[in-house]
This record gives structure tokens, C-alpha cells and sequence, in this order.
């Protein structure tokens, strides 16, 4: 019988007939491997990764600039906060060290629990670096930049956006300026790529050999600046090549090598592994799998999400039926 991890099937299964031959799925085994390494890359990289350009010998460009960039009073509040943040994690780090439960700490310090685990699992001070998100001023970044070198102002800037059909806010053309402006005023000249961490996400999941070059460079680029990343991306590279090649070998060379991972994250998912190592065992050998089931159940859910409030019943049917 095909299932998921969830121990209570397991259990339910054992109690029913001891002699079914339980198969762990390899669908949830590979989401499994998924929900690793998005957690581990949600703490270990920021949301832009900046990439390092080389020069023809490999060396690594530099940007001359006339003068040090000063920081707004924005930028040095978020400087103070981070620093204000490290002190407090590195006392709620001296005190967990002492035995205290998050619970505890979260009641003496007034923060919340999952707060509290973040400090505990901080490596340093946090990044307070300046980052722009994913704003719908990104769209119009060129045309800003020429209205800026015009000396037009904020409030013309608005309306020409307006009419172009910009929906954010003033305050976020503003703060762009503000930004272009400064880095005009101090000839600052930026030469830099970025990518986001869902783009790092993918090139750690892929076969190496199925990369561009081009992405191969940018992960190469990336493991060099972040090195605790390199132990998750061993990791995550093995166990899918075991999945996908049903190798054995490799699966009971994980289960042994637990206490070989430094990363905290990698060993608790060893350790899940271990509870049932059986079943584990049973995927990699049977050819069960519950992979059609959990697509349709993903496209019922994605239908659900779609139509909720607004489809009837008829509708709902329709679109359940269609494709099935």
C-alpha cells in the first residue's frame, strides 16, 4: 500500500494487517526534499542575491566611486535596529544555552515564540541592508530615471506615471527618487546583477549537468559567497538522484550519516527518515506511487481556490469534470 510519511496512516495500516507491505511515496518524499531546502534558503540567503562580476582572469570587478556613499537617517535607524536585535539574540542565545524553553524566554523578553527561535537560530547580526522588493514601480524604473536626469519633480513624475498606467503608491516613486537622486549627487555607478532566492531555489534542485552554463556560473557564484549553503546542496542533489535512481546504496549511506551534517535542519530530516526506514526502503524497490492521485488532488485544489465565492455549484462540477 502507497502513503504518505504521516505516522497514523502507518500505524492504522499495521493495526488493520500487519502483513501489508507499505510503500512510502515518492511524490511526498520528493515535496519533502522541496520543503527542505526552501526552509533552509529562506534563512540562509537574502531575497536578492547580488552576483559577483569577474574580470577575464577570474578576478573580481571592482566599482571605483568618488566618495563613500553616505547613509539617510532611514538607513542608519535600520543599522541601530539591527544592531539592537544581535545584542538581544545573542542574550536569548546565552539563556536558551542555559536550559530555558522558547516558551520561557518568549515570556520573559514579551516576544513571540516562533521570534524567539528565529534569534536562537540567528549566525549574526541581520542584514539591514537597503533592498528594493518586487514593487509595481519596477516597471517604470527607466522612465524615472530620465525624469530624474530632467529635473522633474516627484509630483509631475506621479501624474506622468499615472497616465501610463502606474497603480502604486506616491511614497514609492518617492523613495525611488530619492535613491537616484543621492546616488547621482554622490557619483555612485552600480554594475551589478541580481537574482532572487526562488531563482537560487531552482538551480540547487536541477540536475547539474541539465544547467546552462550561464547558470551554472550563477550557482557556482552563489555557493562561493554563501559556503553554509554547500553542505544543503550536496545533500539535496544525492537524495533526489537516489529517488530518481532508486538506489539503495545511497539511501542506507544517508541514514548512517547523520552526525556528518552540520546543518540542523538536514539532520532532523535524517532523523524522520530513520523512523521508518522500511517503507523508504519498499519505494525505491516497488513501483507504487501516489503521484497521479496527488495531481488530481493539487488541480481540485487549484479549482477550489479559483472559483471559492464566486462559482456555482454547476460551474464547480464543470470544471472538476473538464480534463479528468
Amino acid at each position: 500500500m502507497s502513503r504518505d510519511r504521516y505516522n497514523v496512516f502507518q500505524q492504522a495500516i499495521e493495526e488493520a494487517n500487519p502483513a501489508i507491505v507499505q510503500v512510502s511515496d515518492r511524490f511526498h518524499l520528493t515535496k519533502n526534499l522541496w520543503e527542505l531546502l526552501d526552509k533552509v534558503l529562506l534563512k540562509a540567503l537574502p531575497t536578492k542575491i547580488r552576483r559577483t562580476p569577474l574580470n577575464d582572469d577570474g578576478a573580481i570587478q571592482t566599482e571605483p566611486t568618488e566618495r563613500q556613499l553616505p547613509m539617510s537617517a532611514n538607513e542608519k535607524k535600520s543599522v541601530e535596529n539591527g544592531q539592537k536585535k544581535w545584542a538581544l539574540a545573542l542574550r536569548i542565545k546565552e539563556l536558551r544555552n542555559q536550559g530555558l524553553s522558547y516558551l520561557k524566554l518568549a515570556d520573559v523578553f514579551h516576544l513571540d515564540r516562533r521570534t524567539v527561535k528565529k534569534y536562537c537560530e540567528m549566525n549574526g547580526p541581520m542584514d539591514q541592508k537597503h533592498r528594493y522588493r518586487t514593487s509595481p514601480v519596477d516597471p517604470f524604473v527607466d522612465h524615472i530615471k530620465h525624469c530624474v536626469h530632467l529635473g522633474k519633480t516627484v509630483k509631475r513624475m506621479v501624474k506622468e506615471l499615472r497616465d501610463m498606467g502606474y497603480k502604486g503608491t506616491y511614497s514609492a516613486v518617492r523613495i525611488r527618487v530619492q535613491d537616484l537622486r543621492r546616488d547621482a549627487k554622490y557619483g555612485v555607478r552600480k554594475k551589478e546583477t541580481t537574482f532572487s532566492r526562488k531563482h537560487i531555489r531552482y538551480l540547487f534542485w536541477l540536475p547539474f549537468e541539465e544547467l546552462e552554463s550561464e547558470e551554472k556560473e550563477i550557482l557556482d557564484d552563489a555557493l562561493s559567497q554563501y559556503p553554509d549553503t554547500q553542505e544543503l546542496y550536496g545533500f539535496v542533489q544525492l537524495f533526489r538522484d537516489m529517488i530518481h535512481f532508486r538506489d539503495l546504496e545511497t539511501f542506507y549511506f544517508l541514514l548512517n550519516s547523520k552526525e556528518n551534517y552540520q546543518s540542523k535542519s538536514i539532520r532532523l530530516f535524517i532523523g524522520k527518515l530513520q523512523e521508518d526506514p522500511q517503507s523508504i526502503h519498499n519505494a525505491l524497490v516497488y513501483t507504487y506511487n501516489n503521484g497521479l492521485l496527488e495531481g488530481h488532488v493539487n488541480r481540485l485544489k487549484l479549482i477550489k481556490r479559483l472559483t471559492y465565492g464566486r462559482a456555482s455549484f454547476t460551474l464547480l462540477r464543470q470544471r472538476v469534470l473538464f480534463g479528468a
